[in-house]
């Protein structure tokens, strides 16, 4: 990618994402969506490929002279505390990054190396712009919760909520950790459009 001149973090996340599909048989694809995750190495497996697209991308395009150096990152992160969240949180501070996350209630975390906590709403933009700016990239987790009554909502409110606040923080690398849904199983069919994908979880 660099010594094509192509610059551009979505086109290296856009190649990470494509590999990894093309391995995965499309069974498995379908077991992530419908299995628990702690119970498919699967899920583990997709946590550790999204924190290798962000390092790997933060790596490439802030190396110095074309050298593509080991750097302890400073990243930001929303959504630490749920699920997926969570996880990849435990698969950045084990490589030693820094990672600030974000938190409405900054008690939900225990104090660990590496780690700091800022107070900051994930539906508010201002306070989400404030406590991501100087990072080097931001990994956005946010769920409002499997229980929330109104989860759709609030993900849409909290999502575009974030990126406006990305925008104007002037971060340039963001990686939205989402499900399995989106992805492309065929052409032009995504495999939330497949009929045995559960009804239940395509709201």
């Amino acid at each position: 990618v660099r010594a094509a001149g192509v610059f551009d973090a979505r086109v290296v996340v856009h190649v990470f994402v494509e590999a990894v599909v093309a391995a995965l048989p499309e069974d498995a694809l379908r077991d992530a969506v419908t299995t628990a995750w702690p119970e498919r190495a699967i899920g583990r497996a997709l946590v550790v490929l999204a924190v290798d697209v962000v390092v790997a991308v933060v790596a490439l395009f802030g190396a110095v002279d074309g050298v593509v150096a080991a750097v302890r990152t400073e990243l930001a992160l929303v959504g630490g505390t749920d699920f997926v969240g969570s996880a990849v949180l435990e698969e950045l501070l084990r490589r030693g990054h820094a990672v600030t996350a974000l938190a409405r209630n900054t008690g939900k975390y225990a104090a660990r190396e590496g780690q700091s906590v800022v107070e900051a709403d994930a539906l508010d933009a201002t306070q989400v712009g404030k406590a991501v700016a100087g990072h080097d990239a931001v990994i956005d987790a946010y769920n409002p919760g499997w229980t929330e009554p109104q989860i759709h909502d609030l993900f849409l409110r909290g999502t575009e909520a974030i990126l406006d606040g990305l925008q104007a923080s002037g971060v340039e690398r963001v990686l939205v950790v989402g499900g399995a849904g989106s992805l492309y199983v065929a052409p032009g069919l995504q495999l939330i459009d497949k009929p045995e994908f559960p009804a239940a979880s395509k709201q």
